[in-house]
């Protein structure tokens, strides 16, 4: 869901980004003809709207081209307001403050305080387009009466623009907390549905590792140390403690609050066995089967380990409660392709429950939408592991082709 939120408010910042630079390529020239054709007195400046022209139409070729970071889109937008507010305040100047002039000031002003894409930018151009205006005032031979109530427009404007404005970027920020806290919170509801499973997981390995070094100790105290029963042992010893550490690391990076982990390349299939090293004892305190198929070629995509994980802990989450609903026996059923003509490795993910009741098929990666009962569900689960899954280039959906239970998970290859 966090990845979702981030894309909307991505594509929302880019389509202002986009209007606002292709307005100010068009609106050059057309207000440049208003300008002369209201009163051909007026000069202009046409090398300065040739040059927001140009400037304009370069910054807005390069948003469809590739993927534009939001600190070169606040860059680009607000070079086009401040390159405007200079030239209009230029000929504010060169036509000695004439009625026109001034009312076209104060409307782009209006205009281009609206478009920011940041409180702070706000300020900033409220700060220039209010006081260049002051500055150029003194050599002006209007009024002062004239004066002050241009300029005492201009704040008004801004002032009651700047309430707008702040309220907007506040509920935005509100929005982005709440979100995060969301996903933290079904994190940790993940985690806490598997956690008698991760504690037998934890228990085996730990108990193999305690018999093993007393076993070696006592090896030691009765001085009768056979070389080979030892290494042995102590290959046990290690192996338990490795997957112990496994384990631990994975729950850790899972409930990490932090998005700062690398993209690498990762084996689908290691990827679904550290998973499942997670539930193995759930599944079988459960009675649950677990059928999966993997190929035997290695399935390399470029990803984040432990966000994928995560997408596979949810889906397996909500595998389980589906096998347990089961009439027959419950079971799981996994299944990895590595297709020669497809540019997806594939992972389904099927139980022997119900499925997905009919009619639902279209609400079920919908943020809070649930089947479960109230308190039971957060509706969070699949949402979030949508947009992971979207993050990384793939796609996750109901596959109603394989079962009313399944779901699939597509990852691009590694290119290399």
């Amino acid at each position: 869901m966090a990845n979702a939120f981030d894309r909307y408010l991505y594509k929302q910042d880019l389509d202002k980004t986009r209007v606002l630079l292709s307005v100010a390529a068009t609106s050059s020239f057309l207000f440049y003809y208003f300008m002369t054709a209201v009163n051909l007195t007026h000069q202009d400046w046409l090398p300065g709207r040739i040059a927001i022209a140009i400037a304009s139409i370069i910054s807005l070729a390069l948003t469809f081209f590739r993927k534009i970071p939001v600190i070169w889109m606040r860059a680009s937008v607000n070079t086009a307001i401040f390159l405007y507010l200079s030239l209009y305040s230029y000929l504010l100047y060169i036509n000695d403050w004439s009625v026109f002039h001034r009312w076209s000031y104060f409307a782009l002003l209006s205009i281009v305080s609206t478009t920011v894409l940041s409180w702070k930018d706000y300020i900033w151009i409220s700060i220039v387009g209010f006081f260049v205006p002051i500055l150029l005032s003194f050599s002006s031979s209007l009024q002062p009466i004239e004066l002050w109530h241009f300029h005492l427009a201009n704040l008004a404007t801004l002032v009651v623009i700047g309430v707008s404005v702040r309220a907007n970027f506040r509920y935005r920020q509100e929005s982005i907390n709440l979100t995060q806290k969301l996903v933290e919170h079904s994190k940790m509801l993940a985690l806490g549905e598997m956690s008698a499973g991760v504690s037998h997981e934890i228990n085996n390995p730990l108990m193999i590792l305690m018999s093993s070094v007393s076993v070696v100790e006592e090896m030691i105290a009765n001085e009768n140390v056979d070389s080979k029963k030892a290494v042995n042992y102590l290959q046990k010893i290690t192996r338990s403690a490795q997957r112990i550490a496994n384990i631990v690391l994975a729950l850790r990076h899972f409930s990490s609050s932090e998005d700062n982990e690398r993209i690498a390349q990762h084996d689908v299939r290691e990827i679904m066995t550290g998973t499942l090293d997670l539930f193995n004892e759930k599944l079988k305190a459960r009675g649950i089967a677990l059928v999966y198929n993997f190929p035997q070629s290695p399935s390399v995509v470029f990803c984040r380990k432990f966000q994928i994980m995560q997408i596979l802990i949810n889906l397996l989450n909500n595998a389980v409660e589906g096998a347990l609903e089961s009439k027959t026996k419950p079971e799981i059923k996994i299944t990895i392709e590595n297709n020669p003509e497809s540019d997806f490795i594939r992972i389904s993910i099927a139980d022997s429950g119900p499925g997905v009741p009919i009619g639902v098929e279209n609400k079920i990666m919908q943020p809070f939408f649930t089947t479960k009962e109230l308190g039971k569900g957060t509706g969070l689960g699949l949402s979030i592991s949508f947009g992971l899954a979207r993050a990384h280039g793939g796609n996750l959906f109901f596959n109603s082709e394989v079962s009313r239970s399944c779901f699939t998970l597509d990852l691009p290859k590694s290119k290399s």
